[in-house]
């Protein structure tokens, strides 16, 4: 989700310490990431903006993908078509057919796969050079901000707005009730910006049962998809195996846990 514009550039990652050592440095093993812990006050020097209850965990290799530049650059030299409306990708007169439909996935393909709509909103104040926040409540919400540069600071809560969307609408409402929860979050934990939203603006996520992506071929068809609203800052490692399995190369044993087939499973 965003309106990054401008070119990309390498920000810190600091992750909030709430929800205990164990759980956050397991996530870092799992991630393949060589965080470090910094104390609040170093902490704040690197957001001076931002209010950190604690120790925070600090990921020097972390940034922000700049959203429309990515999609431009990814379009370049591609036959792209839009509008044009395909409902069983196993008509298309093609050698090979990859089916990447985000919240249009499941129609397509048959998976349980089902489409919400999630927000966020832009706030002032902050240089773009800040780092990228992720913040673990420990009542389970995930919040988390990056730099927009042009723009303002984004922030959002992950899962706010849960109930399955109609991908087919028209439109993509905001939520009044979701601004304002942001905009007391923001007051809490960036009492340096300005608690006055510069904007808001919706997108979808395609939600798997168990929140994993699908990496597969099903009917014939390479099947990426199901992201639960992480796919795009991954999405260099999920095109190179969705090509692998598009010319017939094995996958390694780690993305057996994206087969379709797990969600069939009784």
């Amino acid at each position: 989700m965003g309106a990054d514009r401008s070119p990309a550039a390498a920000f810190q990652q600091p992750v909030d310490r709430r929800s205990g050592d164990s759980q956050l440095r397991g996530r870092a093993r799992a991630e393949r990431i060589d965080p470090c812990w910094l104390d609040r006050a170093d902490a704040q020097a690197r957001f001076p903006e931002a209010v950190f209850d604690g120790p925070v965990l600090w990921d020097s290799d972390a940034g922000a993908v700049l959203a429309d530049d990515a999609l431009r650059a990814l379009r370049a030299g591609l036959d792209v078509r839009e509008g044009v409306r395909v409902d069983d990708p196993r008509d298309l007169d093609t050698d090979l057919v990859v089916v990447c439909a985000g919240a249009w996935t499941g129609p397509l393909t048959g998976l349980p796969l089902v489409p919400r709509i999630e927000q966020v909103t832009y706030f002032a104040g902050a240089p773009d050079s800040r780092p990228s926040v992720i913040d673990l409540g420990d009542d389970g919400t995930a919040h988390y901000g990056l730099v927009a540069p042009g723009v303002g600071y984004k922030v959002a809560l992950d899962h706010a707005r849960p109930g399955e969307w109609d991908p087919d609408r028209p439109d993509r409402p905001v939520d009044p009730a979701v601004v304002g929860r942001l905009v007391e979050y923001v007051r809490r934990r960036f009492p340096g910006l300005d608690p006055a939203p510069v904007r808001s603006e919706s997108c979808l996520y395609t939600m798997s049962p168990d929140g994993d992506y699908i990496l597969d071929v099903v009917d014939g068809v390479v099947v990426c998809g199901g992201d639960s609203g992480h796919a795009f800052k991954t999405g260099p490692a999920l095109g190179r195996l969705a090509a692998d399995l598009a010319q017939g190369r094995p996958l390694p044993p780690e993305a057996d846990r994206f087969r379709a087939d797990r969600l069939r499973r009784p």
